[in-house]
């Protein structure tokens, strides 16, 4: 089973022992702090109206018209009332009154308290709905967790629909439906989130690379391994460009790359360099009793045990053996797993009474769980 950062993400166990991780976050917080949201929904109706009124620019002269009002109307209806008589206006000048209504719509809107209030019952239920959806994504409730998450995703268009903070929710929605086995839908949530964040961020910026590294599972998960190969290396390089080598991302990516080749079959050197190189920046940074760092050594494990270097594979199986027992219990699922591992590995090795009491404690747990 493959793990992305902590327990989350989980899936239907490969014939290898890994984990995925949990979904990388986007350097964006969810959601903005009070007052923020409403905000961003203004401010993005004002942009849109800049943007038009840029796009009618054209060459030619404009006479200041004198009105009545606040600045904004003032130059705003300059503006506006050319693109309706449709007359050439100076570029420059033009330009220049439209940009001037625009700073002082933006400023009303910052500085405006009747504005925040018109909009707090969007940002309320906005905050309602990411809150509820991860409390049931975390009890494990997917089912659920979708529709609060589709809310969020409904309400974040509202503010902005070509917004990061849009192709953010879009992307976790696409891993809540891989959660469930529904990869034609978490195939068109990933490629809609890589639209939209590649455009508003740029092709190399730091969540771009966290829809990669969802993408890149989704079809790992299919078993579609070229293109997951592909995607996971285009996530590790934009990572290691922005964050360097070492940094925790960047770790998780290689940890996932090795866990694709073991589960390819490719029980080369390379994949033993990439669990390596991730469990030493996951160790400089994390708990040794982390997640993340107990995925890593299960997969290294579980490479080790199919090279049949068993003298490097059973410190490490031990090892989790332990942290699992510690904080999952005598009898949770994974145990059995490892246990059956560890059985297998003796079994190997001719020592046959270690293997038949680690396997009758795995067949334990399973039937346990049945």
């Amino acid at each position: 089973m493959a793990q992305r950062h902590t327990s989350l993400h989980q899936r239907t166990p490969p014939r290898q022992f890994h984990k995925r991780c949990q979904p990388q976050k986007f350097k964006s917080d969810r959601v903005c702090v009070s007052g923020c949201g409403q905000r961003r929904r203004e401010f993005a109706h004002v942009r849109g109206d800049y943007v038009q009124l840029m796009s009618r620019c054209d060459e030619g002269p404009l006479a200041p018209v004198d009105k009545g009002g606040t600045h904004a109307e003032r130059f705003g209806a300059d503006a506006i009332e050319c693109m309706a008589r449709n007359e050439q206006a100076s570029c420059k000048l033009f330009r220049m009154r439209s940009l001037v209504a625009f700073l002082f719509l933006f400023s009303a809107i910052i500085c405006s308290p009747e504005i925040h209030h018109a909009f707090a019952g969007d940002e309320a239920a906005l905050d309602e709905a990411y809150r509820r959806w991860e409390e049931l994504e975390n009890q494990g409730n997917y089912r659920e967790a979708i529709q609060y998450a589709e809310q969020a995703v409904r309400l974040e268009k509202e503010f902005d629909p070509n917004s990061e903070y849009v192709g953010g929710a879009l992307n976790h929605l696409g891993v809540l439906y891989q959660r469930l086995g529904n990869y034609a839908e978490a195939e068109k949530l990933h490629n809609l989130a890589l639209e939209i964040v590649e455009r508003t961020l740029g092709p190399e910026h730091r969540d771009v690379a966290t829809v990669l590294y969802d993408f890149a599972w989704l079809h790992f998960s299919q078993g579609r391994h070229l293109e997951a190969e592909k995607l996971f290396k285009r996530a590790r390089t934009i990572q290691e460009t922005l964050l360097g080598p070492k940094h925790l991302d960047v770790a998780n990516t290689l940890s996932a790359l090795a866990s694709l080749y073991l589960e390819q079959g490719r029980y080369d050197e390379e994949a033993e360099h990439l669990y390596l190189d991730a469990l030493e920046a996951q160790e400089a940074v994390l708990d040794r009793q982390h997640p993340d760092v107990l995925s890593t050594i299960n997969g290294l494990a579980a490479l080790y045990w199919s090279q049949a270097r068993y003298t490097k594979a059973e410190p490490l199986f031990r090892r989790v053996l332990v942290i699992q027992e510690m904080t999952l219990g005598y009898d949770h699922p994974d145990l059995a797993i490892t246990l059956n591992y560890l059985g297998l590995l003796y079994l190997n090795q001719g020592i046959y009474k270690n293997a038949e009491s680690l396997l009758k404690r795995s067949l334990d747990i399973k039937e346990k769980a049945l």
